[in-house]
């Protein structure tokens, strides 16, 4: 699929849904500069990625764009979409995106990824990497150097049914677990280390999938089963325990 190219089977609904979350920036007038909204419940977070509640979906709509939007008029008005195509039917639409626009956050993982990835260098922490099926799939991507005397190569999803894994992680370590993709590998990845007992954290902002959904999905998972559910920050952060640390200042360069 290509990324600034999709298909969606439901225009109508999808309309109307983009209506109906853009609706409350009508009260706006064209030379307002600062948006209020005042929700009816205690927000978690303002992501809706991650909150599923009504009053964070429409609150947040009103903050990232949406397919369509509606101007002071209640016309239909483009806000992701630079154009669109439909069949004679209009039963299939064609939506031609912005460019520019950036899906799901897998910068921003592979961003955080690194992060970790030299601060445990830096901080001492030993690594272990693992790369499924490198034949079929290539490598690692560039952006994270892998020290190939610490790499797995796997054809099993979860990387402890592989031989020899789980021996390289003595059973008193702590596991910070990074990667891709969340609601496979990494999942099984971590289920397996909680089954053996590992001590098993897994970085929220530094684990991607495909689609929102199964990265939030596999998220809840891990979590319910004993994960504790960190960021880049507060792992870096309890890494160096101190302020006094010798490497805080380069620690703390990495995640500012």
């Amino acid at each position: 699929m290509k990324r600034r190219t999709f298909i969606g089977a439901a225009a109508g609904m999808t309309a109307a849904a983009a209506t109906g979350l853009s609706a409350p920036a009508l009260g706006q007038g064209a030379a307002a500069r600062t948006l209020r909204f005042v929700p009816q419940a205690n927000l978690a977070n303002f992501d809706p990625i991650w909150g599923t509640q009504y009053v964070v979906r429409n609150g947040s709509a009103l903050v990232w764009d949406t397919l369509y939007g509606v101007d002071s008029k209640l016309e239909r008005k483009r806000q992701m979409v630079e154009g669109e195509e439909h069949d004679a039917e209009f039963k299939v639409w064609t939506f031609r995106l912005r460019p520019g626009l950036k899906f799901h956050d897998g910068e921003a993982v592979l961003r955080n990824a690194g992060r970790l990835v030299e601060a445990a260098a830096l901080l001492g922490v030993p690594c272990l990497f693992t790369e499924q099926n490198p034949k079929g799939l290539g490598p690692t991507v560039e952006a994270l150097p892998v020290d190939p005397d610490r790499l797995v190569r796997k054809q099993s999803f979860g990387a402890c049914r592989e031989d020899g894994f789980l021996e390289r992680i003595p059973p008193d370590r702590h596991v910070v677990v990074i990667g891709c993709e969340a609601h496979v590998c990494v999942l099984q990845t971590v289920l397996g280390l909680l089954a053996a007992a590992r001590a098993t954290y897994v970085a929220s902002d530094a684990v991607g999938s495909r689609t929102a959904e199964n990265r939030r999905a596999a998220i809840r998972r891990m979590e319910r089963h004993g994960a504790e559910i960190v960021t880049t920050e507060m792992v870096v952060f309890e890494w160096l325990k101190t302020a006094q640390h010798p490497q805080f200042r380069q620690a703390i360069a990495l995640i500012k």
